[in-house]
């Protein structure tokens, strides 16, 4: 369907998604410099340590990738089967009519999910 490449193209390849993206990469960057690698810790940390700071330092980056795996998920496993209820209409015209309502519903939710992304805070 062109409605889920439409929506996997805006969580992959979206300006806004990307700046969001780099900053939280840098934050992660930056906080792993500072805790994980300093000079005090070092001598003395263990790599169960090390991996412990990663992960708290990474936890806004793997929001952000588990919130575009969940929304294209779930829109995708919404939609489809809708796709295939109307698989169930026996009439051509209520067929091609339901098709219809359901791309012009997948439209409409991407631009929604447009908007909540760009509202959600990282």
């Amino acid at each position: 369907m062109e409605y889920d490449i439409i929506l996997k193209n805006y969580l992959t390849k979206d300006n806004f998604i990307l700046k969001i993206e780099s900053k939280l990469k840098l934050d992660f960057l930056k906080c792993k410099f500072e805790n994980c690698y300093s000079n005090d810790l070092i001598k003395n940390i263990t790599n169960e340590d090390f991996e412990e700071c990663k992960e708290i330092c990474g936890s806004e980056i793997i929001k952000l990738s588990n919130l575009k795996k969940f929304i294209y998920e779930d829109f995708t496993i919404f939609y489809y089967q809708r796709f295939l209820k109307c698989s169930n209409e026996k009439f051509d015209d209520i067929y091609g009519k339901c098709l219809e309502n359901n791309k012009i519903d997948m439209a409409k939710n991407i631009e929604e999910i447009k908007e909540l992304v760009k509202k959600f805070d990282f």
